[in-house]
């Protein structure tokens, strides 16, 4: 499996890296702007709700779109297809479906992490490849793609915990840790690095997570992929 993650990144990892750039990088800049021309004036009291939400939606719907883009890329590459550019695979995936899932998903992790960390694991590993599901395991509606990533992961609950969920809140805790050195250090130096293990991070996390999405779907005959 990291075999073949390794792979697609080796053969396509130009388009990789651009979608990256595109997704997970350019939001960044946005909400980094948008902080300091809002939250850093006058208006901070009066904005800060609002524009807290554009900032989460737009960081957000950067990484459901870099995650939606890399699936494509391997159900393509595994059928034997070249993977297409993400300016003509943005517009196709179900951005709202994939957001949606998004928030749903991690809602109900911090709901099972509220009533001691197990339950959060647990929920987190069981609907983790949702956003597979959505865009190329068949899923016809939200909810189904929660019930096809269960019924995925019934069965290697352990492999997905080790190999997606436990990555998934390193992810996370990396990507806090690089914000408050940047905080405490903003030179470019420093922002170039921050930058570089966001990106290697989020991408290796990433790539992971839908090989094994698209492996464990092949070896579950009542979950259908999209041709």
């Amino acid at each position: 499996m990291l075999g073949r993650a390794l792979e697609i990144l080796r053969r396509h990892g130009s388009r990789v890296v651009v979608g990256a750039l595109a997704c997970l990088v350019a939001p960044a800049v946005v909400t980094a702007v948008v902080a300091e021309l809002f939250l850093g004036s006058d208006l901070r009291a009066a904005v800060a709700v609002p524009v807290g939400i554009v900032m989460t939606a737009v960081s957000a719907g950067g990484v459901v779109v870099f995650v939606g883009y890399l699936d494509l890329i391997v159900h393509t590459q595994r059928r034997g297809r070249d993977p297409e550019s993400l300016g003509d695979v943005a517009p196709r995936l179900p951005i709202w479906r994939l957001l949606a899932a998004n928030a749903v998903l991690f809602a109900v992790f911090g709901i099972g992490s509220a009533l001691f960390i197990v339950p959060g694991l647990v929920a987190l590993t069981w609907f983790s490849l949702v956003g597979s599901m959505i865009v190329t395991g068949g899923a016809t509606s939200l909810w189904d793609g929660f019930a096809r990533s269960r019924r995925v992961v019934r069965g290697h609950f352990w492999l997905v915990l080790f190999m997606v969920t436990l990555p998934l809140v390193l992810e996370h805790d990396i990507v806090l840790a690089v914000e408050h050195a940047i905080d405490e250090r903003s030179d470019a130096a420093a922002i170039v690095t921050a930058v570089v293990i966001v990106l290697l991070v989020n991408i290796s996390v990433a790539l992971v997570e839908v090989v094994l999405a698209q492996d464990l779907r092949e070896r579950s005959p009542g979950v259908a992929a999209k041709g």
